[in-house]
């Protein structure tokens, strides 16, 4: 995104990072956002953060493993701000779909994966440490290691999960949504 902090863009009345919080926030789910730079931004539009406590960028893992660490819950449910037609419908469908006896879940969409779409249980923190200490950055690598079940919520859904990772795709799922790009 030509280093632009993806939570921050513009996305309705808001940013992006609001309006993934109004999704949790509809559910009355706590929320924490991911950020390592901007804190004082989002600390601006009320949101509460938590930064890596590994140094430098280590990915999304690096992410969970500090909101693992920061949440007063059993349970992590994580998205992507930058998937934002994602429904509050589907984060509950994907809970709910959710096996008792797991302890981690992921969305796939038929043959599509979406590993950063997630629930994870606290009980997987010390793991994930040790994983992420061994230079282990991988999502997918993650999820086979703890054997982790991903939930089919069906292909007709993959349409909520278009992200943007450049300025080009942004653009244009704002005009999808109706927005000026």
């Amino acid at each position: 995104m030509n280093g632009l902090d993806k939570g921050l863009l513009p996305w309705g009345d808001h940013n992006l990072a609001i309006h993934a919080a109004d999704r949790f926030r509809a559910l009355g789910l706590p929320i924490i956002v991911s950020a390592n730079r901007n804190l004082e931004r989002y600390a601006a539009d009320g949101l509460v953060t938590v930064s890596d406590l590994r140094e430098g960028f280590q990915g999304p893992l690096a992410g969970l493993e500090a909101g693992l660490k920061a949440i007063k819950t059993s349970w992590l449910f994580a998205i992507p701000c930058d998937n934002p037609a994602l429904t509050k419908d589907l984060i509950w469908e994907l809970w709910n779909k959710k096996p008792t006896t797991a302890s981690a879940i992921y969305t796939r969409c038929g043959p599509h994966f979406h590993p950063v779409c997630c629930a994870i249980h606290q009980s997987c923190l010390s793991e994930l440490s040790v994983f992420l200490d061994k230079g282990q950055r991988r999502v997918m690598d993650w999820w086979e290691h703890i054997n982790a079940s991903d939930i089919d919520l069906g292909e007709a859904q993959e349409i909520y999960f278009a992200n943007a990772n450049t300025p080009e795709e942004f653009a244009h799922l704002r005009v999808l949504d109706g927005q000026h790009p």
